[in-house]
């Protein structure tokens, strides 16, 4: 859930508060405006923040702090995999682990039973840049002198989850014509002639799904033959592009 959320009212909304106090408690407070309750949260982080003791702070418990700060600056999506990648890999294993005790040998052990349970080398990449990002606001926070993360694995070879151009390129497996029209029927008989209308739209333009959710009428020009990209859907909200610049496709 994130932080702030609105509670509708019949006489006036409220906006909630969700945080955990340094404590580990969960707490929710009330506000009357989308900005006081944006405040409130600040002012939580901060007394959240002087409530840490180095000495015995658990990556478990920094965690949830971390999540509860982030979501009021990135993206919804990027909160939920960072959140995904936690949950399902980095805490099971460390979550115990006090952060000052936390070293580079244990982290690519980590990462090397991962590549061996069969994680693609992707998914382990990502498991170790949400550590390396999680650790380095700890590092900003005054709690770690240094992210062990960085560089977790590195020696004279490449690191188990790092994947060549090669394999990249292997990664990708584009649709055949033949099968974009087999999916483009199938979607118009069985789903509707939206659906259908959304995967040409990406296949053609080969936009984001996010950006071709976000576009509206006044961005196609019938004349020119072309469709403006100016802002994308993310959880929920509607963002500029990833680029943060318009562009034009024909």
């Amino acid at each position: 859930m994130a932080p702030i959320w609105r509670r509708k009212r019949k006489k006036q909304d409220r906006w909630i508060v969700d945080y955990r106090d340094a404590s580990g408690i969960r707490r929710r407070l009330t506000a009357s405006t989308r900005r006081e309750a944006e405040d409130l949260l600040a002012q939580k982080i901060q007394e959240t923040r002087r409530g840490f003791t180095s000495s015995d702070l658990t990556l478990a418990q920094y965690s949830e702090r971390w999540l509860v700060e982030i979501a009021t600056t990135l993206a919804p999506k990027t909160v939920t995999g960072y959140g995904e990648m936690l949950r399902g890999h980095l805490l099971p294993a460390l979550g115990n682990i006090k952060l000052q005790e936390l070293r580079r040998r244990t982290i690519k052990d980590l990462l090397l039973r991962k590549r061996q349970a069969g994680l693609s080398k992707n998914t382990v990449r990502l498991i170790r840049a949400t550590l390396s990002v999680l650790l380095g606001d700890a590092v900003d926070d005054e709690l770690l002198e240094a992210n062990v993360a960085v560089g977790a694995g590195r020696r004279s070879r490449r690191r188990a989850e790092t994947m060549s151009a090669a394999e990249r390129v292997k990664a990708i497996r584009p649709m055949s014509y033949e099968q974009l029209a087999t999916l483009l029927a199938v979607a118009d008989a069985r789903s509707s002639r939206r659906d259908a209308t959304l995967f040409l739209a990406l296949a053609d333009a080969g936009l984001r799904p996010g950006e071709v959710l976000a576009l509206q009428w006044e961005d196609f020009d019938a004349v020119d033959r072309t469709v403006r990209v100016e802002r994308a859907l993310s959880g929920g909200r509607i963002k500029p592009t990833k680029t943060g610049r318009p562009a034009a496709w024909t």
